[in-house]
């Protein structure tokens, strides 16, 4: 068995099993000789430091931690390989688990890739597991599809994973916030229960904590953090040095429900109101609609025209401009922000991969609203990797993958940040009032029509 870190392909084979040494100011990346273990020292010197999430903990012994994840009130108990999991805390928790894992895992959600990615342990994804005809082409990753390709990793239909997980004895599935915590192997990941970007990523820590790698993903999470804030501090920068405050519109038209989803910020202040309020932009939102569709409202073309049509920018949450344009160009040139051509969509990295890295590439995503918005210094040279000129860009791409490349270590898209980070409250971002709250929270208003059409189940979280 092989375990990989950031820092590339590190076999460690002893007897047919890891076997790795402690060290005094490391985690072990593989198993500790049983015969040497003492019981009384503390074998995660590297702890998980959590800041910012607050639905999930976890807690550290010397041989051994347990993580709870609280909305599904479920614990799992972590234990170093090459230890004895302790007999106090028998049948107190759903998995008992060795740490670093042994036996890899299942995601169930394009969304799970990029934490396993930022600890570069790619390989350790074993398989994926497909929920609907051709749910593989949903994936973004270029290396996780070269290790489909080369049948590294597993694409198994939901239908037969029982039989799949026989085989595969250990392995450890990864499920979503609405998944039965109590499904044999599963391990719940609920980071759409966090509310600001930096507590959704923080579960990166959980992801690191599964492979011994606190260190590394509390540096990774850190970085993130510290570039978040640079482009916060940038973009109030850029309001002293005389910016004005842009208005954006945040839409797409629904052909399945025949209508206009927009912004909602209330009652749930949702991560794209996040995004405005750090880049200092007004952003348009609102909970009305004269269409409803499984309680969700949009609204018709006129009511959409009044509402969007003195915004200076539109960013457009779907992948069927093309056609939306082509068909209501009537409608959509009425707006000021596409007369003056400043529409963007989310394809600048692909069609599907916003779905899959936007929760994980959070600062990347700010450095690109913000720019978008023009708020950035002078010194600020950001790249938009995600929000894509509809008139002038094509569709991006993560591009390709090699097998030198599967185990390279991760790299950040974000820019370099010139600003004093600061974490402090953006006091001149605004968002225009909203009219008062319907009865139910809309959830579902940025879901592209030709994903619900297929039958996926996404939420408003994950777009």
């Amino acid at each position: 068995m092989a375990y990989w870190t950031l820092m590339g392909l590190i076999p460690l084979w002893q007897g047919g099993s890891l076997s790795m040494a402690a060290d005094s100011d490391k985690n072990s990346l593989g198993c500790l000789d049983p015969t040497k273990v003492d019981y009384s020292h503390d074998y995660f010197p590297e702890k998980a430091v959590l800041e910012y999430s607050d639905e999930w903990t976890i807690t550290y012994n010397n041989t051994y931690k347990i993580i709870c994840n609280k909305p599904k009130n479920v614990t799992y108990l972590l234990y170093q390989c090459g230890t004895e999991p302790p007999a106090s805390e028998e049948g107190k928790h759903h998995l008992t688990l060795q740490v670093p894992l042994q036996n890899g895992v299942a995601v169930t959600s394009t969304t799970q890739i990029p934490p396993l990615e930022h600890l570069g342990v790619r390989r350790q994804i074993k398989a994926f597991i497909s929920t609907y005809d051709d749910a593989v082409s949903a994936i973004s990753s270029p290396c996780l599809n070269y290790l489909i390709d080369e049948s590294v990793t597993d694409v198994v239909d939901s239908a037969n994973l029982d039989t799949y997980l026989a085989a595969n004895e250990g392995m450890v599935v990864f499920g979503g916030p609405f998944t039965n915590a109590a499904l044999p192997n599963y391990m719940i990941i609920s980071e759409s229960s966090e509310k600001h970007p930096k507590d959704i990523y923080e579960w990166q820590k959980l992801f690191g904590a599964l492979f011994n790698l606190e260190g590394l993903s509390n540096k990774v999470v850190a970085e993130s953090v510290k570039r978040f804030d640079c482009a916060t501090a940038d973009a109030a920068a850029a309001v002293k040095a005389g910016s004005t405050n842009r208005t954006v519109a945040w839409a797409y038209y629904s052909d399945y429900s025949s209508g206009w989803s927009v912004a909602t910020c209330d009652p749930t202040f949702n991560y794209y109101c996040t995004y405005a309020q750090h880049c200092n932009a007004n952003l348009l939102h609102s909970n009305e609609g004269s269409i409803e569709q499984w309680g969700t409202k949009y609204m018709n073309d006129a009511e959409f025209v009044e509402f969007a049509k003195d915004a200076d920018h539109l960013l457009y949450m779907s992948n069927n401009w093309n056609k939306t344009y082509t068909e209501r160009k009537a409608v959509l040139d009425q707006l000021v922000s596409v007369q003056n051509k400043e529409v963007f969509d989310y394809m600048g990295s692909g069609p599907n991969a916003w779905f899959e890295q936007r929760i994980s590439e959070y600062d990347v995503v700010l450095q690109d609203f913000c720019d978008v918005v023009d708020m950035t210094s002078s010194e600020s040279k950001h790249k938009r990797q995600w929000f894509r000129h509809v008139f002038t860009e094509p569709i991006g791409s993560l591009g390709t993958c090699s097998d030198a490349q599967v185990d390279e270590p991760w790299k950040t898209r974000a820019s370099s940040c010139l600003a004093t980070p600061t974490a402090a409250p953006v006091a001149s971002a605004t968002l225009p009032p909203t009219a008062a709250p319907t009865s139910s929270t809309n959830n579902m208003a940025i879901i592209p029509s030709s994903l619900i059409a297929m039958g996926v189940a996404f939420w408003s979280f994950y777009l």
